[in-house]
Protein backbone atom coordinates (compact mmCIF):
# COMPACT_ATOMS: atom_id res chain seq x y z
CA UNK A 1 0.00 0.00 0.00
CA UNK A 2 0.94 3.64 -0.27
CA UNK A 3 2.02 5.15 3.03
CA UNK A 4 0.95 8.74 3.41
CA UNK A 5 0.53 11.28 6.20
CA UNK A 6 -2.89 12.70 7.03
CA UNK A 7 -2.96 15.35 9.76
CA UNK A 8 0.44 14.11 10.96
CA UNK A 9 -0.78 10.51 11.25
CA UNK A 10 0.60 7.66 9.19
CA UNK A 11 -2.12 6.16 7.02
CA UNK A 12 -1.75 3.14 4.78
CA UNK A 13 -3.78 3.44 1.60
CA UNK A 14 -4.71 -0.08 0.50
CA UNK A 15 -6.08 -0.59 -2.96
CA UNK A 16 -7.97 -3.50 -4.45
CA UNK A 17 -4.70 -4.73 -5.97
CA UNK A 18 -3.24 -5.23 -2.50
CA UNK A 19 -6.30 -7.21 -1.42
CA UNK A 20 -6.12 -9.24 -4.64
CA UNK A 21 -2.55 -10.34 -3.89
CA UNK A 22 -3.39 -11.06 -0.24
CA UNK A 23 -6.36 -13.17 -1.33
CA UNK A 24 -4.29 -14.96 -3.96
CA UNK A 25 -1.61 -15.79 -1.38
CA UNK A 26 -4.17 -17.15 1.09
CA UNK A 27 -5.93 -19.11 -1.64
CA UNK A 28 -2.66 -20.71 -2.80
CA UNK A 29 -1.85 -21.74 0.78
CA UNK A 30 -5.31 -23.24 1.28
CA UNK A 31 -5.12 -25.14 -2.01
CA UNK A 32 -1.65 -26.44 -1.13
CA UNK A 33 -2.91 -27.68 2.25
CA UNK A 34 -5.94 -29.36 0.64
CA UNK A 35 -3.78 -31.14 -1.93
CA UNK A 36 -1.22 -32.15 0.70
CA UNK A 37 -3.94 -33.52 3.00
CA UNK A 38 -5.65 -35.34 0.15
CA UNK A 39 -2.43 -37.03 -0.98
CA UNK A 40 -1.42 -37.75 2.62
CA UNK A 41 -4.57 -39.76 3.36
CA UNK A 42 -4.24 -43.37 2.26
Amino acid sequence: GNKRFVNGVEVYDFTYINWFWIGAALLSVLLALLVWNASNKE
